[in-house]
C-alpha cells in the first residue's frame, strides 16, 4: 500500500505534476470514469534541430507496440506517443481482486527551446470509451 504523501510527494520531487479527473460517463451515466494527467520536466541530452526526430526514433525502438509520430504545436514540433498496456490481475486498496485490464496512455513530448530539457504532457486511463474526450483535454493543455 502506498501512502498518499508518498504517492503525491515522490512524483513532485521528480519534477512531475499530476492531476486526476473523475466524471460521469456520457455513454453510461451511472458509471464513473477517471483519467490521470501529468506534466513532467526532464533533462535531455538533445538540444539541436534533430531532437524531435531522434527522440521519436528512440521511443519507437523502446516501445515497439506504441504509435509514435510528430505533431505541430504553437511552441514547436512534439513527439506524440500512444500505447495500450495490459495490466495483469491485481488487488484494489480494499484487497479485493481486480481483473486484468488495458490502460491507454498518450504522451506529447515537447522539447523546450534553448534548454536541454523536455516537457512530457501525458494522460492515461482504463476508460477507453471516453478516449476522444481525454485526448481533446490533453490537446487543449498542450496548445496553451
Amino acid at each position: 500500500m502506498v501512502s498518499p504523501r508518498f504517492a503525491v510527494g515522490t512524483p513532485q520531487r521528480l519534477g512531475a505534476n499530476c492531476g486526476r479527473i473523475i466524471a460521469r460517463s456520457d455513454t453510461t451515466p451511472d458509471k464513473r470514469v477517471s483519467a490521470t494527467f501529468s506534466v513532467t520536466i526532464r533533462p535531455s541530452e538533445l538540444s539541436d534541430k534533430d531532437t524531435v526526430e531522434r527522440l521519436a526514433h528512440t521511443v519507437a525502438m523502446l516501445h515497439p507496440t506504441a504509435e509514435v509520430g510528430a505533431v505541430k504545436l504553437p511552441c514547436g514540433v512534439a513527439v506524440l506517443v500512444t500505447e495500450d498496456r495490459e495490466v495483469p490481475e491485481g488487488v484494489t486498496l480494499l484487497a479485493t481482486p481486480r481483473p486484468a485490464s488495458t490502460v491507454r496512455q498518450c504522451h506529447a513530448i515537447v522539447p523546450i527551446p534553448d534548454r536541454t530539457a523536455i516537457a512530457d504532457f501525458s494522460i492515461c486511463t482504463e476508460d477507453t470509451e471516453q478516449w476522444d474526450d481525454y485526448v481533446t483535454l490533453l490537446a487543449t493543455i498542450t496548445f496553451t
